[in-house]
């Protein structure tokens, strides 16, 4: 059960970890997409929700994603699984879990950005997704992948 406690508790202080790579990521779409001033970017899809909002939430979730698959891997849950097979065995079950977490983030992130249209409650909701998404994650990640 100690170990369990371990791997829960390395697991969420490298989830902040990522959620500051999330976030700085797209702080840096963000500040990229203004310097260029791209009218793509700026085009509506919905309300107040951007291609440019759009396409920054992707970067970083992409960004992050690798980041953290890594971490679980090699640091979190020490998995020395060797051989192509199996490395893209956990890879395909992780993306599909990430896949499902994500959609929880997104979706918290764009009724934030639609209902509330100050930065600060994007970042917001990016930081409740992001949370809730994790810990989720983590059971599944502990049961289903890296076993």
């Amino acid at each position: 059960m100690r170990t369990v406690r371990r791997q829960y508790f390395l697991y969420i202080a490298f989830a902040l970890v990522s959620m500051g790579v999330n976030i700085s990521v797209q702080i840096i779409a963000e500040l990229v997409m203004s310097t260029f001033d791209i009218v793509f970017f700026q085009q509506k899809i919905y309300g107040n929700i951007t291609y440019g909002f759009g396409l920054k939430i992707l970067c970083a979730t992409i960004v992050a994603f690798l980041f953290k698959f890594l971490i679980d891997k090699h640091f979190i849950f020490q998995n020395k699984k060797d051989g192509i097979t199996k490395n893209i065995r956990q890879l395909f079950v992780y993306g599909f879990f990430a896949i499902f977490t994500t959609l929880i983030f997104w979706g918290t992130v764009f009724i934030f950005k639609l209902f509330l249209e100050k930065i600060i409650w994007e970042i917001i909701g990016s930081i409740i997704g992001l949370s809730v998404g994790y810990t989720l994650k983590f059971f599944l990640d502990k049961k289903y992948v890296f076993v």
